[in-house]
């Protein structure tokens, strides 16, 4: 191209206004024949069949991935498991070739083994064919499994012939049942005997001795320190927990006299029944409050005995896993409690009886609507902010546990959400900076990209064609598929690098059992731009800030009783004045006020968030970024491991904002909770293909082996040579409005 034609070029790009995805272009799907053509395709990383290095181990310090004999390892993961449900052998290898080529090497299922029959023994005999057939695929792709059988929710309707009391019928979900039900045990403990040690007809050997299983988890989201524990229980588990309170009191004490002298004033509550061995329970609520009253001695002694019996249950399910072979790492479960800044250390502190810690977050559009659980639709209102404004909110803002893996299970930003494109470049940098071991994407809902009713609720024939309801828990759209090669390979080859630990917290139990406030919180509640830091301290009642997520590693011990330690240059590393964090490595740096988070190590280099604000210019160590997008996300990485400045093969990913064609929306008013928040009101879902703000990017890469630029298509295929041209900086090349990815070589 001649140098005037790309000043031309360069003019136009800079002189549009930011465009909407509803003047943007189409994102059409297309076949991936898979064949070796592509420019872009990560099944490389994987192994050549998942396990071959043997099992999947923890390093010697125990708080990160290792296989027998392959080294360290990181899993880029999806949910999604549980589509071999409907998909047959050949669309779920198709899956599977599909996220391998994406980066992906780890799959979860969500599962159901329970009985779904009038024998409470009986497992799911097609959960478990299920559960075989996605194992003995996904591995041929090099795709670890991680399987989480158990979920109370999904239970529909308990047979009185289980002999659950109570527990029976369509009404009631046995949320809490299995900590403390023998029975119910009995019969969990013989669905994974079967689950672990029957021959999977697909593989010819049980999954207790295929090292393709990863992570076993004994269950999904329950847990006695949430609100179930007092709001869902039957008659007959209250008894059972008073009766075990009572007998916990006494082996502490000797008698319920000593016990009653220990508890002090407000010992005695109205639900006590000492005649029939009985202690009466508070409502978790209790634990929530800020001030404890007088019974703040008989409930931390409540808060122990939960404790006790939800670590012991995890324990002997621990044990009975080992007894029947099992040789995966294990995880206990992956739930929050009922205030995570007085409860959360004391849940996670039951969870290391096994191996390994997890939990389940989003980042809320703040959708409201009459199907809000699980999809949205026209009428429904959100807010859908970005979170370049708010990073207290990061899911990936976790205190890990010294001494064990950490994994999120879930996360994503579930929809209707315009800034979901963010969401895999900020979870993969700062996933990778805090040392997480894996992050599990929930969750894709077709083999490849998603069409027809894997999008659409189609069922509801009260909606006009493009305006059906849309499933909101669902990663099968441009907005997170199409980033995810470039950050796949930036966490597992560990581009970004692990910050040093910045705060490592020490409790003992007793200020578990008490709820005291631990050094930093993992709610949410803080807001920088709100609370200036001694209101921080003030509201929090925690003593470092918690943007040290966003600085270097978190980590805590229990247990202990030595010193807690912060580093002192926390306080330097943000500032509030120019609303900055900074990581302890000086790679990352979120600027929240102008809403823009920089990526600056020698393998990886972007920027993303909101790129109008300042001059539209950012500069790298090696890149110069000139955009005139509104909002984007623009990630430059190599692809052979080398440093920017001397890689031979960089790839560049672009992502904008997308809507479905057709999409409208208004700015609205509504109440979200007990709250009265702005935000829109949709107005028309829309209808395929997705529609994506142009791209109005031109990068420039200071590397001299680099000197052509390659348009690749949605699957990782050449479509043409772009115009590149030599300046003083280095190898200059305008990206088309199109331009997802570019392969610079």
């Amino acid at each position: 191209m001649k140098p005037w034609a790309v000043l031309i070029c360069m003019f136009l790009v800079f002189s549009l206004a930011a465009q909407s995805p509803q003047e943007g272009w189409s994102f059409r799907i297309q076949p991936d024949p898979f064949d070796t053509t592509a420019l872009l395709d990560l099944r490389y990383l994987n192994e050549d069949v998942a396990g071959e290095n043997g099992f999947v181990q923890r390093s010697e310090d125990g708080e990160s991935f290792i296989t027998e004999r392959g080294g360290p390892i990181r899993f880029w993961a999806t949910g999604g498991g549980n589509k071999a449900r409907r998909l047959n052998a050949f669309e779920l290898a198709r899956h599977a070739r599909f996220l391998a080529k994406k980066g992906v090497n780890m799959i979860r299922f969500h599962g159901e083994i329970h009985s779904l029959t009038d024998d409470i023994f009986e497992t799911s005999k097609d959960e478990l064919d299920a559960i075989w057939k996605m194992v003995s695929i996904f591995k041929q792709e090099g795709i670890y499994s991680t399987i989480s059988p158990f979920w109370p929710h999904f239970i529909d309707t308990i047979p009185p012939s289980w002999n659950l009391g109570d527990y029976s019928g369509s009404k009631v979900k046995p949320w809490g049942l299995l900590y403390f039900n023998t029975r119910f045990q009995e019969a969990y403990k013989s669905w994974l005997t079967d689950l672990y040690t029957l021959p999977n007809p697909y593989t010819g050997i049980p999954l207790k001795d295929d090292p393709a299983v990863g992570l076993i988890q004994m269950l999904n989201e329950d847990g006695v320190f949430f609100w179930t524990i007092s709001s869902a229980l039957q008659p007959s588990l209250r008894k059972s927990i008073a009766s075990g309170f009572y007998d916990w009191a006494l082996e502490k004490y000797g008698t319920l006299e000593a016990s009653y002298v220990a508890w002090g004033k407000g010992a005695f509550h109205e639900g006590d029944e000492p005649r029939d061995k009985r202690l009466g329970i508070y409502h978790i609520y209790e634990a929530t409050l800020d001030n404890p009253d007088a019974n703040s001695n008989r409930l931390a002694d409540q808060m122990a005995y939960y404790s006790d019996v939800q670590r012991g249950f995890y324990r002997e399910v621990y044990d009975h896993l080992r007894s029947i072979g099992c040789k995966q790492l294990i995880n206990c479960t992956n739930w929050k409690t009922a205030a995570n800044t007085k409860l959360l250390d004391l849940e996670r502190y039951t969870n290391t009886a096994a191996d390994v810690m997890a939990v389940n977050r989003y980042y809320s559009a703040g959708h409201e609507g009459p199907y809000n659980g699980w999809r949205y639709q026209a009428g429904d209102h959100y807010q859908g902010k970005s979170l370049m404004h708010q990073p207290h909110k990061l899911p990936v803002n976790v205190k890990q546990v010294e001494g064990h893996p950490f994994t999120m299970t879930e996360s994503s930003w579930p929809l209707p959400h315009r800034y979901a494109a963010e969401s895999v470049f900020l979870t993969s940098a700062y996933a990778s900076l805090s040392g997480f071991d894996t992050y599990y994407w929930f969750s894709p809902r077709s083999a490849t990209y998603s069409e027809g009713k894997s999008l659409f609720i189609t069922f509801d024939d009260q909606f006009e064609d493009g305006n059906f309801p849309v499933f909101k828990f669902n990663i099968s759209m441009p907005a997170y598929l199409t980033p995810f090669p470039a950050n796949a390979l930036l966490y597992r080859r560990g581009y970004v690098r692990e910050a040093p630990v910045v705060v490592h917290e020490t409790r003992t139990l007793a200020d578990l059992h008490y709820r005291k406030a631990p050094l930093l919180t993992e709610q949410s509640g803080f807001d920088p731009n709100r609370d200036a830091r001694d209101q921080q301290v003030q509201s929090q009642a925690t003593t470092v800030n918690p943007l040290a997520y966003l600085t270097g590693k978190v980590r805590v011990t229990y247990g202990s009783e030595q010193a807690n330690y912060a580093d002192p240059k926390i306080e330097e590393w943000i500032d509030y004045n120019t609303k900055t964090i900074q990581s302890a490595t000086g790679e990352l740096v979120w600027d929240y006020g102008k809403g823009q988070c920089r990526l600056n190590a020698p393998a990886a280099q972007g920027i993303a968030g909101f790129l109008s604000e300042g001059n539209g210019t950012f500069r790298t160590r090696d890149l110069i970024i000139q955009s005139g997008n509104e909002y984007a996300t623009i990630l430059t990485v190599a692809m052979d491991d080398q440093p920017l400045a001397a890689t031979r093969k960089a790839l560049v990913q672009v992502n904008t904002l997308y809507e479905l064609s057709g999409f409208e929306e208004r700015p609205a008013t509504y109440q979200l909770g007990k709250e009265e928040v702005k935000g829109y009101e949709i107005l028309k879902t829309g209808s395929l293909p997705w529609k994506a703000a142009n791209t109005l990017v031109t990068l420039t890469i200071d590397n001299p082996h680099l000197t052509t630029a390659i348009l690749l298509n949605e699957n990782g295929y050449a479509i043409r040579e772009l115009p590149t041209r030599q300046v003083p900086e280095g190898l200059e090349v305008v990206l088309p409005k199109e331009a997802l990815y570019v392969v610079l070589q």
